[in-house]
């Protein structure tokens, strides 16, 4: 007989956030990861959001948490993007099987297996795990050595309903799993709308019932006499006999809000996952109320078991939640959930929670020291002669200041409003700045990309419009206020001070003298290509980052090209690194190497080139001699390992180089980070 532990495991179906942004993150939570010292450090900003990290407790990352299981030892097991994750009783989380961003049917032992987009998972009584495969069309079964087969239905079958045993079955994207007291799977999928039914052994596959629209998840009582279905988007659990028939046990269809009470008169707003304990009890992650509800079995009376509004904080009393969704209940009646909003996994046990997974960061406006301070989509970056760091922080409207020690201050412009007022500091205005550049003379340069204008700023915080109106956008080559811009990124100062900027909008580089005088330096406005050739000859396509070198070259960032331009001072345009509309992860010299998604650019003293790889999640080198190496980070893995490189980055965006450190704007983290110049 299985136990009653193993049977009541539900996975949690993948759906939409339906929250405002999460609260207060309690400091503490940032102590461990923010004082990591070692060639990758936190310069400043709270770390702490989605990857998909291998390690312990808060270091440990998940991309997008789906199912969660527990087996006989305590041992949680979710889905995690393409992966399954294992989190020990001491909160080491490993990769099970599956392999991070890689898609496929193979099965095989661990990380040698290959999933395409797994979501519901369940556990029977001899810690074997089955995995709603939901583009693959199967279940597949991992036993406890991680080896995974596929269970029932053909992998990568079109999708079907088809009654039979094992590979025979044909299923249409199962989405939720559960397991009764005998070991019976009983199965949703989104795609013919049906329960299934999965015995073992044989696993012969019959129809118990049909249900119309999203579920959040699917949980089983100990006899499989009953199935409880929350559908996500009907606000309600639904009872299902084994026999199919169906009833709403709790809540009121089409009703989304929040309210305890008995059956019908009960509210809830997107419940997601559910889970029953050993008593018969329900738990549900009731994901827009923030709360985790309580259903008593057969009674149907509905409490409020934990949680208040939306936001994150542990402890004994004042819990909150950011979207709480997958859940499930160990023997001891200790509850692990998942934020949705956050990607934690969060234990609550005897009142108190803690977070065992991950960590959530809220981007914010605060001044402050290293991980006290917080940004909001900072981009672009650039050093002083001081080895101060200058930040566009883009949803934030301003420009922040970072000392050496990691100070951060508002330099110019007012946080959380928008406008294009030149004044001094804070009293000056700025809409989603994007890039910065800084001349020999202390002054920066800002490509205001919401106020399609180029700002100065002089080194006591001074702001005037440079180039273009604000609200007005268009071609024009002219002086100051009478020049246009559309959407203007990239940017970057020569020895002789003029600004040079990638003019995303009209895929063109504009040239700014320190008059003010605007002219198109390379390309044709309005024409997109990727044409090396020279002046309005040449084409480009989505430049974001932009740097310049000792002879005054001009290096670019072609994002969605996935190419490293370069511009003599005469407007000659090359191609020196990657090849062209083809993405990749490849070191090698000059067009052999790939790129994904290139954003940032910086130049050393030295000639060498270092380039944010986006979508790789890395940063990359180039040499004098061409040669591209790939020295911050590693592909495909996801979320900011601090300390001995290569280590690991989430999102890097903007670049900056003063003497021998390289500083790192990692958008997805809303942080700075620093390391000796790889």
């Amino acid at each position: 007989m299985i136990s009653r532990l193993l049977v009541v495991m539900l996975i949690a179906c993948s759906l939409p956030a339906h929250a405002t942004p999460p609260g207060t993150v309690p400091f503490g939570f940032f102590k461990k990861i923010s004082s990591v010292t070692g060639p990758l450090s936190l310069l400043a900003g709270m770390l702490g959001f989605s990857g998909n990290l291998d390690g312990t407790g808060t270091a440990a990352r998940a991309t997008n948490i789906d199912g969660i299981v527990i087996d006989s030892s305590g041992n949680l097991f979710f889905v995690d993007g393409q992966t399954i994750k294992k989190v020990t009783t001491a909160g080491v989380v490993t990769t099970f099987a599956g392999q991070r961003e890689i898609t496929g049917t193979t099965d095989g032992t661990g990380t040698a297996a290959l999933f395409n987009n797994p979501r519901g998972v369940a556990i029977d009584s001899s810690n074997n795990i089955y995995v709603a495969d939901d583009s693959n069309n199967s279940v597949r079964k991992i036993t406890p050595a991680g080896v995974v087969t596929t269970f029932a239905g053909l992998s990568g079958a079109v999708g079907a309903l088809t009654n039979g045993t094992g590979t025979a079955a044909r299923f249409d994207a199962p989405w939720c799993l559960t397991i009764d007291g005998s070991g019976n799977l009983y199965l949703y999928e989104n795609g013919n709308g049906k329960i299934r039914k999965i015995t073992t052994p044989g696993a012969v596959v019959t129809t118990v019932g049909s249900i119309t629209g999203n579920i959040g998840g699917i949980a089983a009582d100990s006899a499989g006499s009953n199935i409880y279905i929350t559908e996500y988007f009907n606000h309600i659990v639904t009872k299902m006999t084994s026999a199919g028939a169906k009833s709403t046990f709790a809540g009121l269809s089409g009703t989304a809000a929040f309210a305890n009470g008995t059956g019908g008169s009960a509210r809830f707003d997107h419940p997601g996952g559910i889970t029953m304990d050993s008593s018969g009890n329900l738990y549900v992650g009731d994901t827009s109320n923030d709360k985790i509800r309580k259903i008593t079995t057969p009674g149907a009376v509905v409490t409020t078991f934990s949680g208040g509004s939306n936001g994150y904080h542990d402890g004994s009393s004042g819990i909150l939640y950011a979207t709480p969704d997958g859940i499930v209940v160990s023997s001891t009646g200790d509850l692990y959930i998942s934020d949705q909003k956050g990607n934690v996994i969060r234990k609550l046990s005897g009142g108190t929670a803690s977070t065992i997974l991950g960590m959530i960061s809220n981007p914010g406006t605060a001044n402050g020291t290293g991980a006290a301070a917080q940004f909001d989509s900072p981009h672009g970056a650039a050093t002083d002669s001081s080895g101060n760091v200058y930040v566009a922080d883009y949803n934030n409207h301003t420009i922040r200041k970072i000392t050496s020690a990691g100070v951060v201050t508002t330099f110019a412009g007012i946080a959380g409003t928008s406008g294009s007022t030149d004044a001094t500091g804070t009293s000056a205005s700025f809409k989603n700045p994007f890039y910065i550049a800084i001349d020999s003379s202390g002054n920066l340069y800002v490509s205001d990309r919401g106020n399609h204008t180029i700002r100065k700023i002089t080194s006591a915080g001074v702001v005037t419009t440079l180039a273009g109106s604000a609200g007005l956008t268009g071609t024009t080559d002219a002086t100051g206020s009478a020049a246009r811009f559309n959407t203007p990124q990239g940017l970057a100062v020569d020895s002789s001070g003029n600004v040079f900027v990638s003019d995303s909008g009209n895929k063109t580089i504009r040239k700014i003298t320190s008059a003010g005088v605007v002219t198109t330096f390379a390309g044709l406005a309005g024409t997109a290509g990727s044409t090396d050739a020279t002046g309005s000859a040449a084409r480009f396509t989505s430049v974001i980052g932009m740097t310049i070198d000792s002879s005054d070259n001009l290096y670019v960032t072609e994002s969605s090209l996935h190419t490293i331009r370069k511009i003599t001072p005469g407007a000659v345009v090359t191609t020196l690194a990657g090849t062209s509309g083809t993405s990749g992860n490849s070191d090698g010299t000059g067009t052999a190497a790939l790129f994904n998604t290139p954003t940032g650019i910086a130049a050393d003293a030295a000639g060498n080139l270092y380039v944010a790889d986006y979508n790789n999640h890395t940063v990359r080198k180039i040499t004098s001699g061409n040669v591209v190496t790939t020295v911050v980070g590693v592909p495909h893995s996801i979320g900011v390992l601090l300390g001995n490189l290569p280590a690991s980055l989430s999102g890097p965006w903007g670049l900056a180089v003063s003497g021998s450190t390289l500083y790192i704007v990692d958008l997805s983290e809303n942080s700075i980070l620093k390391t000796p110049k790889p």
